[in-house]
């Protein structure tokens, strides 16, 4: 049987991504020295996962535009819908033949739960659906405007926040289930 996975920001063959910082001065992603470590460990996690049958959301900024990182993104398994993010050179994803399906966010329903999966966190139609699975914000949480904590609607699904590995769509119910 076919599983369904979660995953965004890769950012694969981006060198800069490696010095980026969070709001404590620390590197988001430490553990890399360079890009090619990165890439290949991300794409480890990946197939470690994800079955050539399964469904993968990938949810925008996947890949810098060099020969590199298309060499990794042609080796991950699953069958891949996507969501560009705002570094995604899209037709040449499209062109790539790897895409199933290409949308600006998809309507998803799991576990009695009704879901927007999204590049960018979004209160696109909250009324009507429980959660949004997003990317974007890499080592931050989208938080509730009145109390300043993290908004339990919202769940990231960044490479950084989730061990570079991508997550299956039951898990997502598990950990959003408020």
């Amino acid at each position: 049987m076919a599983d369904t996975w979660f995953i965004s920001d890769h950012h694969l063959s981006h060198a800069k991504i490696l010095t980026f910082k969070d709001k404590t001065d620390c590197l988001i992603r430490p553990e890399f020295d360079n890009v090619e470590q990165m890439d290949a460990y991300i794409l480890e996690m990946h197939n470690q996962n994800v079955k050539p049958e399964d469904t993968v959301y990938f949810l925008g900024d996947l890949l810098w535009n060099k020969t590199d990182s298309w060499v990794t993104f042609r080796k991950m398994q699953g069958n891949i819908f996507f969501t560009p993010g705002n570094h995604d050179d899209i037709p040449s994803l499209i062109s790539s033949g790897k895409i199933k399906g290409m949308k600006l966010w998809y309507k998803l329903e799991a576990g009695g739960k009704k879901m927007i999966a999204s590049h960018i966190p979004t209160y696109r139609d909250m009324g009507r659906c429980d959660l949004n699975i997003h990317g974007h914000l890499h080592d931050k949480l989208v938080l509730d405007p009145a109390s300043q904590e993290p908004d339990p609607r919202f769940f990231s699904v960044c490479v950084e926040q989730l061990g570079y590995e991508p997550i299956h769509i039951e898990d997502i119910v598990k950990l959003a289930d408020y």
